[in-house]
Protein backbone atom coordinates (compact mmCIF):
# COMPACT_ATOMS: atom_id res chain seq x y z
CA UNK A 1 0.00 0.00 0.00
CA UNK A 2 1.53 3.51 -0.65
CA UNK A 3 -0.11 6.41 0.73
CA UNK A 4 1.35 9.81 -1.01
CA UNK A 5 0.50 12.96 -0.18
CA UNK A 6 0.44 15.61 2.62
CA UNK A 7 -1.60 16.62 5.33
CA UNK A 8 -3.42 19.93 5.39
CA UNK A 9 -3.41 20.58 9.07
CA UNK A 10 -0.47 22.76 10.19
CA UNK A 11 -0.44 20.50 13.78
CA UNK A 12 -0.04 17.33 11.57
CA UNK A 13 2.73 18.88 9.24
CA UNK A 14 4.67 19.52 12.31
CA UNK A 15 3.74 16.58 13.80
CA UNK A 16 5.49 14.87 10.51
CA UNK A 17 8.37 17.21 10.96
CA UNK A 18 8.88 16.34 13.89
CA UNK A 19 8.79 12.86 13.99
CA UNK A 20 11.06 12.49 10.59
CA UNK A 21 13.60 14.93 11.89
CA UNK A 22 13.06 12.69 15.84
CA UNK A 23 14.07 9.52 13.89
CA UNK A 24 17.26 10.83 11.69
CA UNK A 25 18.67 12.33 15.08
CA UNK A 26 18.03 10.19 17.91
CA UNK A 27 17.78 6.59 15.81
CA UNK A 28 19.44 7.20 12.34
CA UNK A 29 16.00 5.95 10.64
CA UNK A 30 15.55 7.64 7.56
CA UNK A 31 11.90 8.56 6.96
CA UNK A 32 10.34 9.93 3.90
CA UNK A 33 7.38 11.45 4.00
CA UNK A 34 5.13 9.27 2.31
CA UNK A 35 6.56 6.78 4.73
CA UNK A 36 3.26 5.12 5.60
CA UNK A 37 5.11 4.64 9.43
CA UNK A 38 3.97 8.63 9.29
CA UNK A 39 0.55 7.83 8.07
CA UNK A 40 -0.10 5.51 11.12
CA UNK A 41 1.85 7.70 13.57
CA UNK A 42 -0.65 10.67 11.81
CA UNK A 43 -3.96 8.33 12.22
CA UNK A 44 -2.91 7.75 15.64
CA UNK A 45 -2.65 11.66 16.61
CA UNK A 46 -5.93 12.12 14.72
CA UNK A 47 -7.31 9.16 17.24
CA UNK A 48 -5.90 10.64 20.18
CA UNK A 49 -6.89 13.80 19.60
CA UNK A 50 -11.25 12.37 19.07
CA UNK A 51 -10.63 10.44 22.15
CA UNK A 52 -9.28 13.97 24.08
CA UNK A 53 -11.89 16.11 22.36
CA UNK A 54 -14.30 13.35 23.99
CA UNK A 55 -12.86 13.18 26.94
CA UNK A 56 -12.67 16.65 27.46
CA UNK A 57 -16.21 17.41 26.50
CA UNK A 58 -17.48 14.41 28.96
CA UNK A 59 -15.65 16.17 31.61
CA UNK A 60 -17.63 19.58 31.21
CA UNK A 61 -20.71 17.83 30.53
CA UNK A 62 -19.58 16.25 33.56
CA UNK A 63 -18.86 19.48 34.91
CA UNK A 64 -22.10 21.18 33.97
CA UNK A 65 -23.72 18.19 36.16
CA UNK A 66 -22.09 18.39 39.21
CA UNK A 67 -22.98 22.31 39.20
CA UNK A 68 -26.21 21.30 38.09
CA UNK A 69 -26.59 18.69 41.34
CA UNK A 70 -24.16 21.52 43.50
CA UNK A 71 -27.31 24.22 42.99
CA UNK A 72 -30.23 22.25 43.56
CA UNK A 73 -28.33 20.33 46.76
CA UNK A 74 -27.77 24.14 47.83
CA UNK A 75 -31.23 24.96 46.83
CA UNK A 76 -32.55 21.78 48.74
CA UNK A 77 -30.49 22.93 51.72
CA UNK A 78 -31.91 26.35 51.79
CA UNK A 79 -35.53 24.94 52.29
CA UNK A 80 -34.72 22.13 54.60
CA UNK A 81 -32.79 25.04 56.66
CA UNK A 82 -36.33 27.22 56.00
CA UNK A 83 -38.63 24.20 56.90
CA UNK A 84 -36.16 23.73 60.21
CA UNK A 85 -36.27 27.21 61.29
CA UNK A 86 -39.77 27.59 60.70
CA UNK A 87 -40.79 24.13 62.59
CA UNK A 88 -38.18 25.55 65.82
CA UNK A 89 -39.87 28.76 66.05
CA UNK A 90 -43.98 26.88 66.02
CA UNK A 91 -41.80 24.49 68.13
CA UNK A 92 -40.66 27.71 70.65
CA UNK A 93 -43.80 29.38 70.34
CA UNK A 94 -45.50 26.48 70.96
CA UNK A 95 -43.47 25.89 74.27
CA UNK A 96 -43.77 29.49 75.43
CA UNK A 97 -47.43 29.32 75.10
CA UNK A 98 -47.53 26.56 77.54
CA UNK A 99 -45.12 28.02 80.18
CA UNK A 100 -47.01 31.39 79.95
CA UNK A 101 -50.38 29.30 80.42
CA UNK A 102 -48.72 27.34 83.00
CA UNK A 103 -47.45 30.58 85.18
CA UNK A 104 -50.62 32.16 84.48
CA UNK A 105 -52.79 29.15 86.11
CA UNK A 106 -50.36 29.23 88.87
CA UNK A 107 -50.32 32.72 89.73
CA UNK A 108 -54.49 32.73 89.36
CA UNK A 109 -54.34 30.22 91.73
CA UNK A 110 -52.28 32.03 94.28
CA UNK A 111 -53.97 35.31 93.69
CA UNK A 112 -57.47 33.15 95.10
CA UNK A 113 -55.38 32.07 97.87
CA UNK A 114 -54.59 35.51 98.75
CA UNK A 115 -57.77 36.59 98.43
CA UNK A 116 -59.37 34.38 100.42
CA UNK A 117 -56.58 34.79 103.23
CA UNK A 118 -57.20 38.45 103.33
CA UNK A 119 -61.04 37.90 103.44
CA UNK A 120 -60.97 35.71 106.22
CA UNK A 121 -58.03 38.27 108.06
CA UNK A 122 -60.34 41.16 107.15
CA UNK A 123 -63.43 39.42 107.85
CA UNK A 124 -63.30 39.32 111.86
CA UNK A 125 -61.83 43.52 112.18
CA UNK A 126 -64.94 44.07 109.65
CA UNK A 127 -67.20 42.38 112.28
CA UNK A 128 -65.21 44.13 115.48
CA UNK A 129 -65.30 47.33 113.66
CA UNK A 130 -69.27 46.51 112.33
CA UNK A 131 -69.91 46.00 116.49
CA UNK A 132 -68.13 48.86 117.18
CA UNK A 133 -69.36 51.15 115.21
CA UNK A 134 -73.05 50.17 115.84
CA UNK A 135 -72.28 50.98 119.51
CA UNK A 136 -70.96 53.92 118.63
CA UNK A 137 -74.08 54.63 116.90
CA UNK A 138 -76.41 53.82 120.12
CA UNK A 139 -74.47 55.77 122.20
CA UNK A 140 -74.20 58.53 119.89
CA UNK A 141 -78.73 57.91 120.01
CA UNK A 142 -78.84 58.23 123.17
CA UNK A 143 -76.47 61.48 123.17
CA UNK A 144 -78.61 63.30 120.85
CA UNK A 145 -81.75 62.05 122.59
CA UNK A 146 -80.47 63.42 125.66
CA UNK A 147 -79.36 66.78 124.76
CA UNK A 148 -82.88 66.74 123.22
CA UNK A 149 -84.53 66.53 126.35
CA UNK A 150 -82.00 68.75 127.94
CA UNK A 151 -83.09 71.17 124.84
CA UNK A 152 -86.94 71.04 125.16
CA UNK A 153 -86.05 71.47 129.29
CA UNK A 154 -84.32 74.64 128.28
CA UNK A 155 -87.08 75.86 126.37
CA UNK A 156 -89.43 74.91 128.68
CA UNK A 157 -87.77 76.74 131.12
CA UNK A 158 -87.08 79.31 129.06
CA UNK A 159 -90.70 80.01 128.74
CA UNK A 160 -91.82 79.63 132.04
CA UNK A 161 -89.36 82.51 132.89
Amino acid sequence: MIVTGQPKSEDLIELQNYVVSTLAKDYNVLVSKDDPILVAVIINKLCLDYASKNAVNAFNESVGQIEQVHVQSITAAKKISEELITHAGRYIESEVKEIFQAQTEKLQKEVAALDLQVKNSITPILQNGKISHEKQVTYLTYICIFLACLTVMNIGIFLIK
